[in-house]
């Protein structure tokens, strides 16, 4: 078993990892959001948000983690909704 100080600088180094792939997703997530304006599309698609969790589900393979990536990818899903929400209201940059 590894000491706690080497798992612990292995998560620090996930968690960056994860920081710059968010703050890349939301980057895509305004993009994607301009161009709903542009198109006068609604900002939530239900069947492409159901869609998504099952797929990445499916790639992630998470056995007992089910439970737990599902919310995780919810919670980005509606976090990447509120931002794109503040961009529709003029809100966002």
């Amino acid at each position: 078993m590894r000491n706690l100080e080497e798992v612990r600088k292995d998560i620090d180094a996930i968690n960056q990892e994860m920081v710059r792939l968010f703050l890349r997703r939301m980057e895509l997530s305004e993009e994607v959001v301009r161009y709903k304006m542009e198109h006068q599309l609604p900002i939530y698609d239900k069947e492409r948000e159901q869609a998504i969790v099952e797929a990445m589900v499916k790639t992630g393979d998470p056995g007992h983690l089910e439970a737990y990536l599902r919310d995780f990818l919810k919670a980005l899903m509606e976090i990447s909704k509120d931002y794109q929400q503040e961009v529709l209201d003029g809100e966002g940059p």
